[in-house]
């Protein structure tokens, strides 16, 4: 229950609290939603926490050796799709599920990016949100003198190509798993942020921005394992060497007065620069997803257990096994 909700909930206390008590039990994802159910007139004895189920998607398989699928490798080569990328060996980031206001920032970045010696050769792919605005986020690229490819066009990319416009439906996650590093949109604008855990859950690290409501619990536990980089996230602890760490603090303090978009630029570029790192925090992003599926798990057996108690002779014992075929 997010803090906007909660607000709106408020406004008709009555109706609330009457609907508080005509529910049998109630799963919050995290300890601020169970005291804001409890605010509205919730018993404590309703409440359940339970953790979120954004943890829960539909991650890839791992083979005997533990390894990923063929589908998310990093070269490009596997990758189920029907063109040749033609990436392999090039530094990759992607702004995935952006909204109006996030792709001029993020070409941006790619242009200060590209700049770089090291990196002259990083490609940026680009997911939006929403179809309707793919032509104007290919009229924004096209402004903005980068090389771009359309993924509609059925091209290959070139080395030239400085941009890759994924116009295209139920792909996010290919995307993701070519990428070294993934910026999560919905973040940069006050949207609330999309989900995280799509790109942990393929070694991808992660960064977002400060508008991250809608799954702040699901950001501050991949933070806490520097699988995600956000501005000022107290719980954000970084990955690398002695050296390494002593550089991105360099990098931060030389920067006291930076904005979001300025620390988020800085990490990018540093992950880019040092790929062996950023793959660390992606695969410790990738074993926190892997620890989180649980609750599902954890979910379903509260709601077994209420579906339980309320069932009664003769249907209980169909009741049961109608359950236990669905957690099958």
């Amino acid at each position: 229950l997010s803090a906007a909700s909660f607000k709106s909930y408020q406004k008709i206390g009555a109706v609330s609290a009457s609907m508080m008590k005509n529910l049998s039990l109630i799963i919050a994802q995290d300890n601020e939603s169970a005291k804001r159910f409890r605010q509205l007139g919730a018993h404590s004895a309703q409440i359940r926490v339970a953790g979120s189920l954004k943890w829960v998607i539909n991650t890839p398989k791992l083979n005997d050796n533990g390894a990923k699928e063929a589908e998310i490798a990093n070269d490009g080569a596997d990758l189920d799709l029907d063109l040749d990328l033609g990436v392999t060996g090039r530094p990759i980031w992607v702004a995935a599920s952006t909204h109006s206001g996030e792709e001029k920032t993020v070409l941006s970045w790619q242009q200060q990016i590209i700049s770089h010696p090291l990196l002259a050769d990083t490609l940026l792919i680009i997911v939006p949100r929403h179809p309707e605005r793919f032509d104007e986020v290919a009229e924004l690229i096209e402004k903005s003198g980068l090389t771009m490819t359309r993924r509609s066009d059925e091209d290959a990319i070139s080395p030239n190509t400085q941009v890759y416009l994924a116009d295209s439906m139920g792909e996010l996650m290919k995307w993701y798993a070519l990428a070294n590093v993934a910026l999560v949109g919905g973040s940069l604008v006050d949207i609330g942020g999309h989900n995280p855990v799509e790109p942990a859950s393929v070694a991808t690290p992660v960064l977002m921005g400060s508008y991250t409501q809608s799954c702040q619990s699901v950001v501050d536990k991949l933070a806490s394992v520097g699988a995600l980089y956000q501005p000022n996230n107290e719980f954000y602890s970084a990955l690398g060497t002695d050296e390494q760490l002593s550089q991105q603090q360099k990098i931060a303090s030389n920067q006291p007065s930076s904005d979001d978009d300025s620390l988020l630029y800085q990490q990018l570029q540093f992950w880019l620069s040092h790929l062996e790192l950023a793959k660390q925090a992606g695969q410790a992003g990738a074993e926190m997803t892997e620890q989180q599926q649980a609750v599902l798990h954890r979910q379903l057996s509260m709601i077994e257990e209420v579906i339980q108690q309320y069932a009664k002779p003769p249907f209980e014992q169909d009741l049961n096994q109608d359950v236990n075929q669905a957690l099958i």
